[in-house]
């Protein structure tokens, strides 16, 4: 990075204009070429813009500091929440004095990682927006990172196609270079088989963690390693080939067992409840959805909101209605404390079922045109659309209203042709 990168840069994070900066010294557009590098400016000149800014003439890198930003980011990655936090503050506190711009950039860089740590999304968006005004200054290290914490900043929000083509940009500035370590190179791969698995390209997916779970078996890295046989389960199960995917659950939750790793075992439970579901092994289904509910943290509000609506669905499909209203209420009553528009969906879903389990299809084919569709569709939730679209036509079919049943079932084909994920 030139000088003249590192005063433009500095400028802007001073929120200084050009005209502020060069006043009494040179014009603004000399100023110009010189941040841009168009030109070689005295010694003399450059001396009083950094003055100015109170930025030091020689470049000072600060190789051990960079390098110390980068241990406090591996262990941001390994979500070490305390140490992280310790040393975000001892960081914040050297670059609230200091404006060594290098060093600046990483560590602005990382506090976007360290903010997703700590869920504070609005204030990730907005460090994001901040440092992309400099992008242009970044050399190709400092860009592998901006479009992987940007990559992760869309996946975290639901972006998933955003997130894919900043994560391709990260893949190819790693790809021939030497400049970092096996786990990081694990961490984007994985990254990348999450955001195939949210877009629905299982193949891709597949790929990608299969790569990361290479590197993470030759660090014996078992977390990871078990986290990667989840996603693949979750990836065989999309191409429906079951018995690997049954398989990548074992394997995991052998790993998790052995760690005693009460999230991860949650979490698998879970997912070997959904592939029984899908082989129609309902008894099977539910000891695994109640065994997961048994690891999953009472905090952990979204994760069992989603397992008890795999209970009710179980419970309703073999007409056990009274343990399905039991679970409903379960569901509600989490919901009564924890409502969001990450919850939405859920609150949606047993609404709609306590309609049903009371025989209230009146209210139900109400509650779904008018709260149902809308969220499922906005979000394309084609499987949801089919599912209870095809509740209400068999309820009119058996009622001999063909009309209406025909009607419903139209929905319901129509939503199947564009669901390209299993339910």
């Amino acid at each position: 990075m030139n000088i003249g990168n590192r005063i433009k840069l500095e400028r802007i994070q001073q929120n200084m204009t050009q005209a502020q900066l060069s006043k009494g010294i040179i014009s603004i557009s000399y100023l110009s070429k010189i941040e841009n590098g168009q030109t070689n400016a005295s010694r003399e000149v450059l001396e009083m813009l950094c003055e100015r800014l109170g930025l030091p003439l020689t470049e000072e890198q600060e190789t051990e500091l960079i390098k110390e930003l980068k241990v406090w980011y591996f262990k941001i990655a390994r979500k070490n929440v305390s140490e992280s936090t310790a040393l975000y503050s001892k960081y914040k506190s050297i670059f609230e004095e200091k404006n060594d711009t290098i060093a600046m950039i990483y560590f602005r860089l990382f506090e976007i990682r360290y903010l997703f740590l700590i869920n504070d999304m609005e204030q990730a968006k907005v460090q994001i927006q901040k440092i992309e005004q400099v992008q242009d200054l970044f050399d190709r290290d400092m860009n592998y990172y901006f479009y992987k914490f940007s990559g992760l900043y869309c996946y975290l929000t639901g972006q998933y196609p955003i997130a894919k083509q900043q994560y391709q940009l990260t893949e190819k500035l790693l790809i021939n270079s030497n400049l970092y370590q096996k786990w990081e190179e694990a961490d984007l791969y994985y990254s990348m088989g999450l955001t195939f698995s949210q877009l629905n390209n299982p193949t891709l997916s597949i790929r990608y963690v299969e790569k990361a779970l290479q590197i993470y078996q030759s660090d014996y890295d078992l977390k990871r390693c078990a986290e990667c046989h989840i996603l693949l389960g979750i990836g065989y199960v999309k191409t429906k080939e079951f018995n690997l995917a049954e398989e990548s659950y074992r394997t995991a939750s052998k790993l998790a067992y052995q760690m005693n790793d009460t999230y991860l075992k949650g979490l698998i439970h879970h997912n070997l409840g959904h592939l029984l579901s899908l082989e129609n092994r309902a008894i099977e289904a539910i000891s695994e959805f109640e065994n997961s509910l048994q690891h999953k943290e009472k905090e952990n509000s979204l994760g069992r909101l989603k397992t008890i609506h795999s209970l009710t669905y179980e419970y309703f499909q073999i007409g056990q209605i009274e343990k399905c209203r039991f679970w409903i209420g379960e569901g509600l009553s989490i919901l009564s404390r924890n409502i969001n528009s990450q919850t939405l969906g859920y609150h949606i879903h047993f609404t709609l079922y306590d309609y049903l389990i009371n025989n209230q299809f009146d209210q139900y084919e109400q509650f779904f045109k008018k709260e149902g569709l809308s969220y499922f569709k906005e979000y394309e939730m084609s499987n949801y659309i089919s599912y209870y679209s095809d509740v209400l036509a068999k309820h009119y079919e058996s009622a001999f209203k063909y009309k209406q049943a025909c009607y419903y079932y139209s929905i319901a084909t129509d939503a199947l042709k564009k669901q390209n994920i299993i339910y």
